[in-house]
Formats: structure tokens, C-alpha cells, sequence
């Protein structure tokens, strides 16, 4: 049972216009977990909610529920989004964004994925390492769902190299801050990028 009145940290992964003048928000709340709520007011020009509501923006927010529906009524950025002006970070933000939205269920906590999807916004602001962010987070989304021993397995996995399969392995079982120092070759990045990405897209239908 919620309370009318939240206080939680929130992941913005999508959001979409209802009317002339709202957002719909769907965001992944470190307490609250994936939830949907409107944004009364946002797409005016001096909302209060500008700049705050773009894909992988991390904020405070204040939160009411009517029983029924959650409204989003104040917001305090935590840090900016990664850049939309990169293509590579965009992109990156968008299939992180993409998987969370169309696998995470409805109002449960997670969080260990929470923090460590706080980790990896990070290293796409402040080292643009995009590819190497994707990798980690799929490796992590697969152990938190139970598919790393599917993507280890090599037995099924025997076009997988040795390298690669100890890359996810280190990659599924460390801090986002510890992977991101892991310097690979680029074929290997693309290989085991590539491989935990069909698994993951797999796992969803």
C-alpha cells in the first residue's frame, strides 16, 4: 500500500506527451521500482520540470498518489543526463532505457540494479565510454535475470572465445567503477557486446 505522498530517487526512462500541456512519465524509483506518472504542466516553457525529464536524468522527486494514479509534483536534479548531442551516448541511453522499460516490473524494488544503474550513467557522463557502458549494464541485467549461465555456457556458446566469456563474467560479477577500467580489444568488445545482446533480446520473447 502506497503512501500519498512519496519521497524517492527516480531514473526517467521514457516519456511521452498526453495533452498540450503533460507528460506521461515512466520511471525506475529506487525504492518505488518501475512506475508511470504524469507530469502536470511539464511541456509549458517555464515548467518546473525543464531539463529534468530527459532519458537517464537522475532526480529527487516528490511524488503524490491518489490511490489510483502517481503524479509527479516537485523534482530536483541529482545529476544532468548523459549528452543527447553524442549519437553514440544517445543510443546508448535509449536500449538501456528500452530493455528497462519493456522487462522491469511494476512497482518493485530493485536496488542493487538502481545503484548500479546510477554508476553506469555516470561513467556515460563523465568518461563517454558508450560501448563499454552498454557491455557492463547487459552483463548485469543478465545475472540480475538469471540468463549468466545461459551466456556463459560453453557448451551452447561454442563460437564464443575464451576471452569473451571471461570478460562477462567479470563484467556480471563487478561494480560498473571496477569493469569500466577493463581495456579490451575491440574485437572482443564487439564480440561479447554483441553475444550478451542476442541473449538478452532472446530472453524477452
Amino acid at each position: 500500500m502506497h503512501k500519498k505522498h512519496i519521497k524517492d530517487e527516480l531514473i526517467i526512462l521514457k516519456r511521452f506527451p498526453i495533452n498540450e500541456s503533460d507528460l506521461l512519465i515512466i520511471a525506475f524509483g529506487k525504492h518505488c521500482g518501475k512506475i508511470t506518472l504524469k507530469a502536470k504542466g511539464s511541456k509549458k516553457i517555464n515548467s518546473k520540470f525543464t531539463g529534468k525529464l530527459e532519458p537517464l536524468s537522475l532526480i529527487n522527486a516528490e511524488i503524490y498518489f491518489s490511490g489510483k494514479s502517481f503524479t509527479l509534483t516537485n523534482a530536483i536534479n541529482l545529476c544532468d543526463p548523459p549528452l543527447a548531442e553524442n549519437i553514440e551516448t544517445f543510443n546508448t541511453s535509449q536500449k538501456i532505457c528500452s530493455v528497462l522499460v519493456r522487462t522491469l516490473p511494476n512497482e518493485e524494488a530493485h536496488i542493487e540494479l538502481f545503484n548500479e544503474l546510477k554508476e553506469i550513467i555516470q561513467i556515460l557522463i563523465s568518461q563517454k565510454k558508450s560501448s563499454e557502458a552498454l557491455t557492463i549494464f547487459y552483463a548485469l541485467y543478465i545475472k540480475l535475470t538469471g540468463h549468466l549461465a545461459e551466456s556463459t555456457n560453453t557448451e551452447e556458446n561454442k563460437n564464443l572465445s575464451k576471452n569473451a566469456i571471461k570478460v562477462i563474467k567479470f563484467y556480471s560479477m563487478s561494480r560498473p567503477n571496477q569493469s569500466i577500467k577493463l581495456i579490451l580489444p575491440i574485437e572482443t568488445q564487439n564480440e561479447v557486446n554483441n553475444h550478451l545482446e542476442n541473449i538478452l533480446e532472446n530472453s524477452l520473447y
